[in-house]
């Protein structure tokens, strides 16, 4: 591998091993199908609805209060904002 092509890898892989579930309005990209692409183009898989098994809920409410974040917090999965999401990935 050529050292972009390795910069390439790595960046696809940020967030490999991780679930994400999202959950009302998004703010930074279109809509919500364009921050599934840019979790998938960075290694993550899209989690649809919660599970023990999921690793982050990304919420841009301060006080979510959608079954998603109730089941959430049941299961102890952290809820982070948008903009925690994209410093994750170095944007």
């Amino acid at each position: 591998l050529k050292e972009n092509d390795a910069n390439i890898t790595q960046a696809a892989n940020l967030l490999s091993g991780r679930s994400f579930a999202i959950t009302g309005k998004v703010t930074r990209v279109k809509n919500r199908d364009a921050l599934e692409a840019i979790i998938k183009e960075n290694g993550g898989e899209i989690a649809k609805s919660i599970t023990k098994k999921t690793s982050y809920l990304i919420s841009n409410d301060n006080n979510p209060s959608s079954f998603k974040a109730k089941k959430a917090t049941d299961y102890g999965v952290k809820i982070i904002s948008e903009d925690t999401f994209f410093s994750m990935i170095g944007q």
